[in-house]
């Protein structure tokens, strides 16, 4: 009785035991399902670089241009710069480089064309589509990387300015010609007047062109510098006649020109004429200063002259009579008054 009970405990437990078994091996077999099914992940990983992604770190092999604080005239305003990368990368790892545009109030935002390896340019002109006026503008260069890292410049100052404007005026005694009388071996000034009609100061110089070949030709200055935009400069030229292979008897006609030259643009310039006519014994003209007009300045000279024996520069023989006196000088104030003729 006691053996039969036994066999039945021992059925039991092995029924339990068997049943056990077949609970291992499904877990094993799902672990190994699971272990299998991992295994592709599990290679990708062991063969994985392990390098991280390299910093980008955006320089500058020459800083951007325009300067920082930059006047820039209007019209093509290009902004420049040379890109460099890390040394351990390579340089096509620059992927795009950008150019941020700013008056302050609106922000404009376009990609930088590449010009060679390192270089790259915007006409921001074209960008804008529009002349760029006068004011202050900024400016930010910032590239990417293959990586999508970016590396920016510092923001830049533009001022844009009136495009530079080159001019020059010159006159003779007020005119574009002037023409005086003197006699052998006595000057004819002429004053002359440089003016800066440009935007911009400049320096000039002046140029004699002789024609004629007077004995002297000269002005008191031959270049002038740093001219402010609507100033002017006085100089003065000085003829000096002398009958060179003519007599003296003989009347002789000088022409001197004067020519002045911008040199900011050697391309803008100005002239005038002025003809100086010698003759032997004083003219008779009236002018007795030789100042190019007769005015009361030339009675009073030659009242002095007749009382004092101050010089003058023409015939002081208004009326001709052969003597020098009194009434020459009321023919020349009513000449100057009245026209009278003189010299009859």
């Amino acid at each position: 009785m006691k053996r039969e009970g036994k066999e039945k405990i021992s059925g039991k437990s092995g029924e339990k035991i068997r049943e056990n078994s077949k609970k291992v091996s499904v877990m094993m077999a799902v672990i190994m399902l699971l272990l299998i099914s991992l295994a592709p992940f599990s290679a990708v990983v062991a063969v994985k670089d392990p390098t991280p992604t390299p910093a980008f770190l955006f320089e500058f092999i020459e800083p951007p241009t325009p300067a920082e604080g930059a006047d820039v005239p209007m019209g093509e305003i290009i902004i420049t710069v040379n890109v460099s990368v890390t040394a351990d990368t390579l340089e096509d790892e620059v992927n795009t480089v950008w150019l941020n545009w700013t008056d302050g109030y609106n922000f404009t935002e376009a990609m930088m064309p590449m010009v060679d390896d390192l270089t790259w340019s915007l006409n921001v002109t074209e960008m804008m589509g529009e002349e760029i006026t006068e004011g202050t503008y900024y400016y930010t260069v910032y590239a990417n990387d293959i990586w999508n890292n970016t590396g920016v410049s510092p923001t830049r100052t533009v001022n844009v300015i009136a495009a530079p404007i080159y001019g020059v005026s010159l006159t003779v005694d007020g005119k574009k010609t002037a023409a005086k009388t003197t006699m052998p071996n006595v000057n004819a000034t002429y004053t002359l007047t440089v003016k800066n009609t440009g935007n911009q100061p400049d320096n000039y110089m002046l140029y004699v062109d002789n024609a004629d070949n007077a004995a002297v030709a000269n002005l008191n200055m031959y270049s002038i510098t740093n001219l402010a935009p609507s100033a002017t400069q006085t100089v003065l030229l000085n003829v000096t006649t002398v009958l060179l292979n003519v007599t003296d008897e003989s009347e002789g006609i000088y022409r001197v020109n004067v020519t002045v030259v911008s040199q900011g643009n050697t391309s803008v310039f100005d002239y005038v004429n002025t003809t100086t006519f010698t003759v032997v014994g004083l003219p008779k003209t009236g002018d007795m200063d030789n100042d190019g007009t007769i005015t009361f300045d030339d009675v009073i000279l030659l009242a002095k002259h007749y009382y004092f024996g101050d010089t003058v520069y023409a015939d002081p023989d208004v009326d001709s009579s052969g003597a020098v006196d009194f009434d020459d000088v009321i023919l020349l104030a009513k000449h100057y008054y009245f026209g009278d003729p003189i010299y009859p």
